[in-house]
């Protein structure tokens, strides 16, 4: 979830590209889980490997909205 926060705060500062870059590492975060896009609560800080409870529906709507405001620009709401 708070990965999905920092993207949308590097588009609304204008680091579009950085939270590109920023999207598409948590997505490989993502993928890392048991089954593909398994949406983790949370991530570890070093490894990136899938830790907590999955299957969680408020890290899945983060990672929409951050991707929303990667390929837009915008942060509607933010």
């Amino acid at each position: 979830w708070v990965g999905g926060v920092y993207v949308a705060a590097l588009v609304k500062a204008g680091h579009r590209e950085e939270a590109a870059v920023a999207l598409e590492s948590l997505a490989h975060g993502v993928e890392k889980g048991d089954d593909r896009f398994e949406f983790n609560e949370w991530l570890h800080g070093q490894t990136g490997e899938p830790m907590g409870a999955h299957s969680q529906a408020w890290s899945a709507g983060m990672f929409l909205y951050a991707s929303h405001a990667v390929g837009t620009g915008t942060t509607p709401g933010f």
